[in-house]
């Protein structure tokens, strides 16, 4: 596995990510306190050995953040349903140098340019494109048009204000490219600012993290249920605003991957590892086999992997339900997600399962 670790974040992304944990605070706070109680850690003593320095920094750069409510609605909305918000789309695997360049010169790129561009991040961030949907996206992109548009994004299974949305960027794409550039650069400072407090701590976790690169990386794929390319060039970039995130993109225009990996998910691998053997974690695993549709979902995928509009259709539940669904079954890591061009794959944690089932075993002797 050939592995470039960066010491400091991807600075467009951690800003578009700061901005979102800003303007969604509460529900930051709340699905932080959801992962203590499900890991069972001890919210205290847990924020003052990993947490105290990652407060500092967010509570930094939301004294200096700045941000118009009706933008903020925009390109930072948040629905059950959404994975990803429209800026962080929007900006998909490009660099702040990047789009600075872009903004700067923001005449000289085509209504096709950014519309291309827009079309790639949907295709890229939405998984749940059916197969037959690929005739839609060819269509889209090969014509260019609205009416095109409007028919490919319709087979996403996203909120209608989100689809009304990119509607609306696809209509006047160099506006809203630049206006999410406008909020982007308006508000580096603030965090140039608020990493200072925070880059040689951050410096130092990568630096630690790439000595056994490989190993670690490992750690997480098996812990976390992600499946890795071995074959092309990973670029890995620590994130901070989402610490507790991980998240795998393919490079649009070259032969890498990019993951962006939360400081806190190596953490929260080791504190998952050292539960295995607590009654009550043991319960919490077993509450999903318990459940009927987490348990129907496991059964689907005995057989073979399946995308997340598949397993919906088979079990006649909603995208939204399975998406809810299978957070908790990879957070237990009894199923192991991966992405096939633009679809992500579940499949079935068999060796998982029956470490569970030998720790109940245990357990019960």
């Amino acid at each position: 596995m050939n592995i470039k670790v960066h010491k400091d974040p991807n600075k467009l992304q951690e800003i578009v990510d700061l901005i979102y944990t800003v303007i969604h605070e509460q529900d930051y706070k709340d699905e932080m306190n959801n992962i203590y109680q499900k890991l069972f850690v001890d919210k205290k003593q847990f924020d003052r050995k990993y947490y105290s320095k990652i407060k500092k920094y967010l509570n930094r750069f939301k004294k200096q953040c700045s941000i118009d409510k009706t933008w903020g609605d925009m390109y930072f909305r948040k629905t059950p349903r959404e994975s990803k918000d429209i800026a962080s789309a929007l900006i998909t695997n490009w660099d702040i140098d990047r789009f600075r360049k872009i903004k700067e010169n923001a005449n000289n790129f085509s209504t096709e340019f950014y519309r291309n561009k827009l079309l790639y991040t949907v295709r890229q961030n939405y998984e749940d494109l059916q197969t037959k949907d690929e005739a839609f996206y060819k269509a889209a992109i090969k014509e260019n048009n609205m009416e095109n548009f409007v028919q490919f994004v319709s087979q996403v299974d996203i909120s209608p204000e989100t689809k009304w949305n990119y509607i609306e960027i696809f209509n006047n794409p160099q506006k809203y490219f630049c206006e999410l550039a406008n909020i982007i650069f308006m508000n580096e400072e603030a965090y140039n600012d608020a990493y200072g407090e925070i880059e040689e701590y951050i410096n130092r976790l990568m630096a630690d993290f790439e000595k056994n690169a490989e190993e670690n990386i490992d750690s997480v794929q098996k812990n976390i249920g992600l499946v890795i390319d071995r074959e092309k060039l990973i670029d890995l970039y620590p994130q901070i605003a989402r610490n507790r995130e991980l998240s795998y993109m393919e490079y649009d225009e070259k032969d890498i991957n990019i993951l962006y990996l939360g400081i806190l998910v190596p953490v929260f691998v080791n504190l998952k590892k050292s539960n295995l053997e607590d009654e009550k974690y043991l319960f919490a695993l077993a509450k999903n086999l318990g459940d009927k549709s987490k348990f129907e979902i496991l059964t689907l995928l005995k057989n073979k992997e399946m995308y997340g509009q598949q397993i919906a259709e088979a079990l006649n539940l909603t995208t939204a339900t399975i998406s809810y669904h299978m957070n908790d079954l990879v957070v237990c890591n009894f199923v192991k997600v991966y992405r096939i061009d633009t679809k992500i794959y579940y499949s079935l944690n068999k060796e998982e399962i029956k470490k569970f089932i030998s720790s109940l075993d245990q357990y019960f002797k």
